[in-house]
């Protein structure tokens, strides 16, 4: 059976580097660097003003309130006969694409400073804003209360800073040749300006780094990440918003994955460090790892793509396997040495070439928009906007939300 994607687009106008969906609102970057907000509900009510009023349903569940579209009940609601064929009915059958100009609302800017140099990355978790730049590491604090209060604009880092994850109360920065840096979360928010940087060398070069569970790869310039298993202690956290109870408190020592990875792609079982057939060779046309969604890597070999789940548990050594979700994940016919970057989306994955941006699902692949884009923002770890894409264009921002029926 051939899976369909159906997708609701919505554009907003300007002149953006980067943005977030975070608490019920729209934070965008201008390209001079100033941050901007726009509250959901600016956009939600252009949507209710359309004679077609099913789109600001079919928004809730596929953008706003996409996690109604991840619950049991939902699942359930679309088990019943003729709920998905109504739901879908709402799309044009030609493309499966609805296209929403949202020209009538418009962001307000935060009287903060505007951040220097060229933002590379940015990350918002627990109401604490960081933004990587050709200038270093940026904190400033977005109160949801209170969104267009100013807040200082604090340099936590003088190094370049291309990559930016925030989570478990860790905040990690790529700076390149400079190394990967971490720093646990100041929970002071009452004078959290005046506190000193306290960010320690975890790994000597980093280009970028994604969480894997509360476990962090760092990717290099080699074929494989660097695997970094985090040290954690629980605790409740303060903010109800925030759901992790783990906090890390540090990384052991970089570990090499390559051999458990390639050891993986050659067998049918789960390997681990321990397997006697860890040494077993692959031709001169090795593996790669193009990036990851979670736990799940998405690596290039042999022309084709592949899927590797990587596993650890309590007190054991790191396991990997094939994913048996993506057995035919080989016959998708993408270059995966053209693929620029991979994005984590649910537990699939957005992948950017040079034209276009497409969506690989276990049901296969998608185009979800065939130009050239700046910049693609995931946010796999949010509670809301877990199967939400931002994407930075050149004449504004769009936010995607889609359905595989």
């Amino acid at each position: 059976m051939c899976a369909k994607l159906y997708m609701m687009r919505l554009d907003l106008p300007g002149l953006w580097s980067d943005g977030w969906l975070y608490k019920e609102h729209l934070i965008l970057w201008s390209r001079d660097g100033h941050m901007y907000i726009l509250p959901v509900d600016h956009i939600t009510r252009q949507l209710r003003g359309l004679e077609r009023p099913p789109h600001e349903v079919l928004a809730d569940f596929l953008i706003f309130r996409n996690d109604w579209k991840a619950s049991e009940q939902f699942e359930r609601l679309f088990s019943l006969q003729g709920i998905e064929e109504s739901f879908t009915a709402n799309f044009p059958k030609a493309t499966g694409e609805i296209v929403i100009p949202i020209d009538e609302a418009t962001p307000i800017p935060i009287g903060s400073d505007r951040i220097p140099g060229e933002i590379l990355d940015s990350a918002i978790y627990d109401n604490r804003v960081y933004v990587g730049s050709t200038h270093g590491l940026f904190e400033t604090r977005f109160d949801p209360d209170s969104p267009i209060a100013r807040n200082p604009l604090i340099d936590r880092m003088p190094q370049r800073v291309s990559a930016v994850t925030a989570g478990f109360s860790a905040i990690n920065g790529s700076a390149g040749e400079s190394g990967l840096w971490f720093s646990r979360m100041n929970r002071d928010d009452e004078t959290w300006w005046d506190a000193r940087s306290n960010f320690k060398r975890v790994a000597d070069y980093s280009r970028g780094n994604s969480f894997a569970d509360v476990n962090l790869l760092n990717y290099t310039d080699e074929a494989f990440p660097g695997f970094l298993r985090s040290e954690t202690v629980k605790e409740r956290p303060q903010d109800a918003s925030v759901r992790e109870s783990r906090q890390i408190t540090g990384y052991r020592q970089q570990a090499d994955i390559g051999t458990l990875m390639t050891s993986a792609l050659t067998s049918s079982r789960t390997t681990g460090h321990g397997d006697p057939d860890f040494s077993l060779g692959i031709d001169d046309e090795g593996p790669e790892v193009l990036g990851n969604s979670g736990k799940r890597l998405l690596v290039a070999w042999k022309d084709s793509l592949r899927v590797i789940d990587l596993s650890l548990h309590r007190d054991r050594d790191l396991a990997a396997k094939a994913d048996k979700s993506y057995q035919g994940i080989a016959a998708l016919e993408i270059d995966p040495y053209a693929i620029l970057d991979t994005h984590a989306f649910g537990k699939s994955f957005l992948v950017e070439l040079s034209r276009e941006v497409q969506l690989i699902h276990p049901h296969g692949s998608f185009t979800l928009i065939s130009e050239p884009v700046a910049r693609i923002r995931t946010f796999a770890r949010s509670r809301r906007y877990r199967e939400v894409v931002l994407l930075v264009r050149e004449t504004g921002v769009s936010l995607l939300g889609m359905y595989v029926a």
